[in-house]
């Protein structure tokens, strides 16, 4: 799987705010607001990766990718009896987030956000704990 190229400054627009839930032991947030709006509601994953404190970019991309395999990507699927598109947020997310599992299992509010940069050719998504502002930072830089 492609690490996400480096992009000076990608602005993102907040689209959503969702609450975690605990799936079968995986804690699930509904990513369909943010999908829908990225152009790629058919996306079968998300590749995250690790930006700046407290930020998850993902990449919305066209195969289900093996969680094992994949630290930080996962499947979109469809969860609870709404069938909304969601996906798990990994172990290594959720800490990156500094969002506690106990908590998380609990039900904690992340906003989600869009790359609306007309330059970005990607699909990208971000997850952030709640924090009411337009992000501006650099994609790919911090690992």
């Amino acid at each position: 799987m492609q690490k996400l190229m480096p992009r000076p400054n990608a602005t993102f627009e907040n689209v959503a705010t969702v609450t975690t839930r605990d799936q079968n032991g995986s804690i699930v947030i509904e990513i369909e607001p943010a999908v829908n709006r990225s152009g790629n509601a058919g996306g079968g994953g998300i590749a995250f990766e690790r930006t700046d404190d407290h930020v998850l970019i993902g990449e919305v991309i066209d195969e289900k990718p093996d969680g094992r395999k994949h630290e930080l990507a996962r499947a979109v699927n469809e969860f609870g009896s709404r069938k909304v598109k969601s996906v798990a947020v990994p172990p290594a997310g959720l800490e990156h987030l500094g969002i506690d599992r106990a908590a998380a299992t609990d039900g904690v509010d992340v906003d989600l956000w869009v790359c609306n940069d007309p330059d970005i050719e990607r699909s990208l998504v971000a997850v952030t704990p709640v924090i009411r502002q337009t992000m501006q930072f650099s994609v790919g830089e911090n690992e």
